[in-house]
């Protein structure tokens, strides 16, 4: 394939052309025909605007073969440009579905995680209210040896204070299971 500038920039074709010329001299010859008859006519004049018509119509015919060769090379890059646009979709989708498989994996990992906490969690509390029953025990004793006479032993001080601190110690382990979070 041969190549063929795509635009021709022809700044003084555009003024006056060889048709026109050629228009011209046909106008003067029908003038001359019509007013002054078939012998005012010059056989030279007739002969070599015949053949600057052959020359414009090889001229028209060698526009006709650019522009076909023209037309050509924009069918061949158009379809370059469609093969390439084809290739960029598929890339598209193909990386689309990646990134929804990825999204996929990511969500099933933040539900295992959620499950695992929760299940860490109810976990967590049923052992605290197994240890929280046990409190609750020991402050019914408690309370009861309270009400007994002769109750204000310093054993019975250090039970006391022993079972606060079990409170104490209790509460602050909930408090920072809830507060911090899991890696």
């Amino acid at each position: 394939m041969k190549t063929v500038p795509l635009f021709d920039v022809n700044l003084l074709g555009d003024v006056f052309t060889e048709r026109q010329s050629r228009n011209l001299r046909a106008g003067k010859t029908l003038f001359q025909l019509v007013t002054k008859g078939a012998k005012s006519l010059n056989a030279a004049a007739i002969w070599m605007d015949a053949a600057s018509s052959v020359m414009d119509c090889i001229g028209a015919y060698l526009r006709y073969q650019q522009a076909k060769e023209i037309t050509e090379q924009l069918e061949s890059q158009k379809e370059a440009l469609d093969k390439q646009i084809e290739n960029c979709q598929k890339i598209l989708q193909v990386e689309q579905q990646v990134w929804q498989e990825e999204q996929q994996n990511r969500l099933e990992a933040l539900d295992a995680i959620l499950r695992r906490d929760r299940q860490s969690s109810v976990q967590l509390l049923h052992v605290i209210s197994g240890y929280r029953n046990s409190i609750d025990f020991l402050f019914v004793e408690l309370t009861k040896i309270r009400h007994k006479p002769h109750a204000r032993t310093p054993e019975l001080l250090a039970l006391v204070n022993s079972v606060d601190k079990l409170m104490q110690a209790q509460l602050s382990c909930l408090v920072a299971a809830f507060d911090e979070p899991n890696p």
